[in-house]
């Protein structure tokens, strides 16, 4: 596969290595020497479970890309994730920059699956990360065990539907999990702002959007990828830079609700909203525990099997609602949300816990 920048996506330039996990997080969840189990992968069909040392897993980077990022994302992550640790009180300034970490992790982890699978597919990145962080709806859901272990998972990747979209993964670092997803409008809806017809998340070659009229308030759950909401909240719009010079984008900012999704008229990149009892909310803007969740009752393996079921299941509903819009759709983008939507089942399937969802339609705690 030839090489590429991961956050540029030229060739690399003083060619240099990323952790996509780094090594303040080996480091925070174990020894920095230790193996890592990754996967799974599919190759030509069948499923590989890869394990080595963590501290390899790294993709290359040019030296100042890498240099930039660490600077002024990285380093500061650190920080961030040991006071969601220790259970210490977070800023929106921490929580948007922790969002920026996860669409690091997010997109790079795509890139992961493509070089660990030689690129099987063949696929071209629609973009970087440079190019990608910032520039579509986020969402953060944060759990936590009552157990304290030390653990580091990433789920959702090595599969197709990462490659193709890598708009979900799910994260374990020590007894807190995350599952982080973001793609053009995928709040819109919910927050009252314009939205389209067809998410051009599903067909990425349409040339425009028709972009439906916004509503006056808010809608609770913002987004309807069924999920156990035990958990923090966490949501953040961003308008897509495909649609910023719209008329009807802009006649948006007359309405009651722009002060509590954005900080300004020219700003577009939205205030942090959390979810407190079914309602939408702007998150406070001095450190608060607000982000803070009700405690699983769980062992380490359960709550292992728990994010990875969860992130999924999460992925296989954004598949679904695509193979909906079958009628609007080339045969090439539906024909590769069955082929996701397939490979994703047969994984879940192997998970203990998914037995029990299935059998009783909620998610087992």
């Amino acid at each position: 596969m030839e090489r590429f920048c991961i956050f540029c996506g030229k060739p690399p330039v003083d060619k240099n290595n990323e952790h996509l996990l780094p090594k303040w997080l080996l480091e925070l969840t174990g020894s920095i020497n230790r193996q890592g189990t990754f996967g799974p992968f599919i190759n030509d069909g069948i499923v590989e479970i890869k394990k080595f040392p963590f501290k390899t897993f790294v993709l290359p980077a040019c030296y100042q890309c890498n240099k930039d990022f660490g600077e002024q994302i990285e380093g500061k992550a650190r920080q961030i994730m040991q006071d969601i640790i220790d259970k210490r009180p977070l800023d929106p300034k921490d929580l948007n920059l922790l969002l920026a970490w996860f669409d690091k992790i997010r997109i790079g982890s795509a890139f992961a699956s493509m070089y660990h699978t030689q690129n099987v597919h063949n696929k071209a990145p629609h973009y970087y990360i440079n190019t990608g962080a910032m520039r579509n709806d986020r969402l953060l859901l944060i759990y936590r065990t009552k157990q304290d272990f030390e653990c580091l998972n990433v789920f959702g990747v090595g599969l197709s539907f990462i490659m193709h979209y890598p708009i979900c993964i799910g994260t374990i670092v020590n007894n807190v999990g995350f599952i982080n997803m973001s793609y053009s409008f995928m709040l819109h809806k919910a927050l009252g702002l314009p939205f389209p017809l067809v998410n051009p998340e599903y067909a990425s070659d349409r040339e425009f959007l028709i972009l439906k009229n916004p509503n006056s308030s808010f809608i609770y759950p913002f987004i309807d990828h069924g999920y156990n909401a035990k958990c923090s909240e966490v949501f953040q719009s961003i308008i897509p830079p495909s649609v910023r010079q719209d008329p009807l984008v802009n006649s948006y900012y007359g309405l009651s609700q722009y002060e509590t999704i954005f900080p300004s008229k020219e700003t577009l990149i939205g205030n942090i909203l959390y979810a407190s009892n079914k309602k939408i909310l702007k998150y406070p803007s001095q450190k608060s525990l607000q982000w803070i969740p009700e405690e699983l009752n769980c062992d380490q393996e359960t709550f292992q099997n728990f994010i990875a079921m969860q992130t999924l299941l999460m992925q296989n509903s954004f598949i679904k609602k695509g193979l909906k819009l079958k009628e609007n759709l080339p045969n090439s983008v539906y024909l590769c949300l069955k082929d996701c939507l397939e490979e994703n089942t047969s994984i879940l399937k192997i998970l203990p816990l998914y037995k029990t969802f299935i059998r009783r339609k909620i998610f087992p705690e």
